[in-house]
């Protein structure tokens, strides 16, 4: 899979970190609203969080950018 994935981010898609440092975390993105200004939001739920357990189940509100920078698509 290339670096630059534009197929659009749906709900259920998950995404596995591209940091070696926290290698092996994945997140499913459980919810797709767009903001007051359009843009749209991400909620992200932890899946797998080997270094920090606790993380598990954690959900996050992310912007497209943040997404597509930080992690990289596992599967859909």
């Amino acid at each position: 899979m290339s670096k630059r994935d534009t197929r659009p981010i749906e709900a259920g898609d998950r995404f596995e970190i591209r940091d070696p440092r926290d290698a092996g975390k994945v997140v499913e993105v459980v919810e797709v609203k767009p903001n007051a200004l359009g843009a749209l939001r991400y909620l992200i739920r932890t899946e797998v969080h080997p270094r920090n357990p606790s993380a598990v189940g954690r959900a996050v509100r992310v912007q497209e950018n943040t997404l597509r920078t930080t992690y990289k698509r596992v599967s859909r």
